[in-house]
């Protein structure tokens, strides 16, 4: 009897049947998208920032180096939650006199903390250097060993990989 009355409804007052049906449509998939938002946004955001990279960034006081042991006070205050990757920027000279901004990294952690970028070959001893796309061409373009110098030091380096 319910249902006949119902499909009886439906057909006499189609607009009306239409526009709660729509509606229906309508708080259903509202729904689903705040649930889905509600359960997954922390995890979602934990994995979008752990592939964006560095989150916080200790310098030293007044541009000073850091301690010796300040990686070991990092490691430490993140009790394995986390990744530390140590950095040092300094500008140098290439071989054609040209200003190029040299950054020291520690590439056994590196790779760890920014694993979006696009490196084929990662440094692995000791004279070997990471040459980005845009320098390149002003450091190595034959992609062959090279110099910089800096503050009277004279560096040779070997391009690893782009």
């Amino acid at each position: 009897m319910f249902l006949r009355m119902l499909v009886r409804a439906a057909i006499l007052r189609r607009g009306r049947a239409l526009s709660a049906l729509l509606a229906m449509t309508v708080a259903a998939a509202v729904s689903t998208a705040m649930l889905n938002l509600y359960v997954d946004v922390q995890a979602k955001l934990r994995r979008e920032f752990r592939n964006y990279g560095a989150n916080i960034v200790v310098i030293g006081k007044d541009s000073t180096s850091l301690p010796g042991d300040a990686l070991a006070q990092v490691d430490d205050a993140l009790a394995g939650r986390g990744i530390a990757a140590p950095f040092a920027l300094v500008v140098a000279r290439s071989a054609s006199g040209q200003s190029i901004v040299v950054v020291g990294a520690d590439f056994t952690r590196v790779p760890l903390l920014d694993r979006w970028w696009s490196v084929s070959h990662w440094p692995s001893s000791t004279g070997q250097a990471l040459v980005g796309v845009r320098a390149v061409s002003a450091v190595t373009p034959k992609n062959q060993p090279f110099d910089l110098s800096f503050q009277g030091r004279i560096l040779h380096l070997t391009p690893a990989g782009p």
